[in-house]
């Protein structure tokens, strides 16, 4: 007999059998003992929870000889062909295969004949948002106003993608990641059933590597079981799904609170070494972080480590930190868990990670050491104030930079743009113009929240040592704006000029715009000026004109 994968074996049958969808199978369920069925309904939500089985629930429940029950009765001959998949007024159609508008047309074309076997024929068309869209044109029409016998259920994992006009013609339920516990409790009951010797902590473990996928935990159980003979334990699923084991976590932790920056970078060189992954270790440590400031925070909580049990000795683990270092670090670990995605040196990047844990210390009395220095400074101030003593302004780094405008919000004065566009070193221009994508790759590199404002905006001139980039948004220019990101830009820059310094100068596009206008205006009043003078000079003579200002 051929072997089914798990996840398809026991794909439920009925809503009894449906995990953590509730809101979704009750509703159906009275829809079906009160005989008011919707033409259409959209069922949305991530992957592997249950959408196109329940589809298939339903559309077994609609067409069931047993009718008005809220259940299938999984022995008519309907309920069975459907559940085979062989009963032809009950269609399954994948939409990305086939999203054409010649594939929805040919549906339009279907839906006006009469079921042959059943009451009605269904339509499940899965992963709705790939149609094109002269397919939901197509399909708008017949969605709205449908044959009586033919209902329609649309599922997809991306329903923002969706037209708004298929949206309102549906009747919407928005499908939710399954709760941690219902997955250990459907993973314990196939365990159970199946006669498989199973660890409590592996089934938590997977549980939590699935993130709310019910089928994603299923074909995770299958994979272990594969490799470890029909058990499943807590050591195989760290082995399949590269996870760090917690005494690793527990080591380095004890390695960070003693600040042994050597001790903690061998704990994390030996799980390069095993084969674990930088992404996987900085994600697990990201939860683990977690996990001990919450064991601080809240002691008597009884489950609290989303990875897996609690173990012996984790505790005294959480109690070598306060809660402001752990809530430092997780911040840290958090960010890097992000950035890492696009960085090509995530080793790298974790060992940096590591010594700034060690460092912590360092961080705040620095940190402690300038904010000290600035209450001195203002303490000063207010004395020489109070004495009545002149204060003179702080001669500031960037005072060569160009006025602003004090109505303007940061904005540069327009007398000074059309200045600037006046003077553009067009050679300079072109050249930084054409570098313009490799010199925002390069700030992505940098820093990748900065990137994403960057790219809203583009060079539109170069004067002296300045780059004026023009933004249609100020909040993406103010955000720029800021003297760290500005620096480094100014410093990508001047890598790729051979080391000639440039300074950024950002304004709004519609700032630009007006005083590339008021240079042709200023250029327009100087030609009439110069025909106005030549025909004086021509009516009076030379010596009879004087031109004042």
């Amino acid at each position: 007999m051929t072997y089914l994968a798990l996840y398809r074996a026991w794909r439920p049958q009925s809503f009894a059998d449906v995990t953590g969808q509730q809101h979704v199978t009750r509703t159906l369920q009275n829809a079906l003992l009160q005989q008011k069925f919707s033409h259409a309904y959209l069922f949305s939500g991530p992957r592997g929870i249950g959408k196109t089985s329940i589809a298939k629930i339903f559309a077994k429940a609609i067409n069931c000889k047993q009718e008005p029950l809220n259940e299938p009765c999984n022995e008519c001959p309907s309920c069975r062909s459907i559940t085979s998949g062989e009963l032809l007024d009950v269609t399954e159609i994948d939409a990305a295969s086939n999203r054409g508008v010649d594939e929805i047309r040919d549906l339009r074309d279907q839906v006006k004949y009469a079921p042959t076997e059943v009451d009605y024929k269904i339509y499940i068309i899965d992963e709705v948002h790939m149609l094109t869209n002269e397919a939901f044109n197509a399909l708008l029409k017949t969605l709205e106003e449908p044959p009586k016998h033919v209902i329609f259920i649309l599922a997809t994992t991306e329903p923002h993608k969706l037209p708004l006009t298929i949206i309102s013609r549906c009747q919407r339920f928005d499908l939710q990641r399954i709760n941690h516990e219902d997955i250990v409790a459907r993973l314990r009951f196939i365990c159970d059933e199946l006669n498989f010797e199973y660890e409590p902590a592996a089934l938590e473990l997977i549980a939590s590597t699935a993130e709310g996928g019910l089928r994603d935990a299923l074909s995770l159980l299958d994979q272990v079981l594969a490799f470890g003979d029909n058990r499943v334990i807590q050591e195989h699923v760290m082995q399949v799904t590269g996870s760090v084991n917690d005494k690793v976590l527990c080591d380095l932790m004890e390695q960070v609170a003693d600040r042994n920056i050597p001790a903690a970078l061998s704990v994390y060189d030996q799980a390069i070494r095993d084969g674990k992954d930088p992404k996987q270790f900085v994600k697990d440590l990201l939860y683990f972080c977690r996990d001990l400031l919450l064991v601080l925070l809240t002691p008597d909580i009884s489950e609290v480590n989303q990875r897996g049990l609690l173990k012996k000795g984790f505790a005294e683990v959480a109690g070598k930190y306060s809660d402001q270092e752990l809530m430092t670090m997780l911040e840290q670990v958090a960010k890097t868990d992000y950035e890492i995605k696009y960085i090509n040196q995530p080793r790298v990047v974790v060992e940096l990670l590591l010594i700034q844990m060690c460092r912590r210390d360092v961080a705040r009395r620095d940190s402690d050491t300038m904010l000290e220095g600035l209450r001195k400074q203002v303490a000063q101030l207010e004395e020489r104030i109070a004495k009545g003593v002149p204060v003179a302004t702080q001669q500031v780094k960037d005072a060569n930079r160009p006025k602003l405008s004090a109505g303007s919000q940061g904005s540069v004065q327009k007398d000074k743009l059309i200045e600037i566009s006046k003077g553009n070193n067009i050679k300079v221009f072109d050249k930084i113009k054409g570098h313009w994508d490799e010199i925002l790759e390069h700030v992505k590199r940098e820093k990748v929240t900065l990137h994403a404002w960057l790219i809203n905006g583009q060079p539109v001139a170069v004067y002296q040592t300045y780059i004026v980039i023009a933004f249609q948004n100020a909040i993406h220019r103010e955000t720029s704006d800021q003297s760290a990101n500005r620096q480094i830009v100014e410093n990508v820059i001047q890598k790729m000029t051979a080391g000639k310094p440039f300074q950024i100068m950002n304004i709004l596009m519609s700032e630009w715009n007006e005083a590339i206008a008021g240079t042709k205006d200023v250029s327009d009043e100087k030609n009439q000026e110069n025909d106005s003078v030549k025909q004086a000079i021509e009516m009076f003579g030379e010596e009879f004109v004087v031109i004042k200002d």
